[in-house]
């Protein structure tokens, strides 16, 4: 749903050289695990393959050698991309000191954040972070609400692992009303944690759907 992850930068030789080649979009949808590499939400939440873009890292611009560098080449949502745009006021630095964007490639953005589960919010723990935070919107409405819904969903999972443990002897003393709406509210939970997770696996807008 949505969550940050190290991106796997792969090199590829038939790729390289041309950033709007058949294919790039897709290699580096996979090296990015099918998440904007910059907020972290899953492709599924916010259009698909479709509504994402090629991000430049280091923006062609101001880096006009690397434009068709695959390794320069990230996938990001169309908000962040947008957001994002040129800028790029210094390289970043090891300590996190500087206004500047961390190479996904190398930095887990997770761990640049604090982050207040219940209420969707985080908070960057270093210039760098706070300075993407501000230039990219990461405390926006939308995702704030998808990182509640995360937490919910998680909670949620956890409170019925717990239930169903407690559901044996619950079921012995209980009366055949409350036995019923026992079994029938495990059952409807089960199906909505199956669905969420399904809901999170299938691809969506892909271009063969859209032909």
């Amino acid at each position: 749903m949505i969550e940050w992850r190290l991106v796997t930068k792969i090199p590829n030789s038939k790729l390289d050289g041309n950033w709007q080649r058949s294919g790039v979009k897709d290699h580096v949808r996979t090296e990015a695990h099918e998440r904007c590499v910059y907020c972290g939400i899953f492709e599924n939440y916010i259009g698909g393959r479709n509504a994402f873009h090629k991000d430049h890292y280091r923006p062609k611009s101001k880096f006009p050698e690397l434009e068709n560098t695959l390794s320069n080449i990230y996938y990001a949502c169309p908000i962040c991309n947008i957001f994002k745009s040129n800028a790029w006021p210094n390289e970043p630095v090891d300590d996190h000191g500087s206004a500047a964007f961390p190479d996904p490639a190398l930095i887990e953005y997770g761990t640049m954040f604090e982050s207040n589960q219940s209420k969707g919010l985080i908070e960057g723990s270093y210039v760098e972070s706070r300075y993407i935070q501000n230039v990219l919107h990461l405390n926006r409405p939308q995702l704030i609400m998808t990182r509640r819904e995360y937490y919910l969903n998680r909670r949620v999972e956890e409170l019925n692992r717990r239930l169903l443990e407690l559901t044996p002897p619950l079921l012995k003393v209980g009366s055949a009303d409350a036995k019923s709406l026992l079994v029938s509210y495990l059952a409807a939970n089960s199906q909505l944690s199956n669905l969420m997770k399904k809901g999170e696996s299938i691809p969506r807008y892909e271009v063969g759907d859209m032909k």
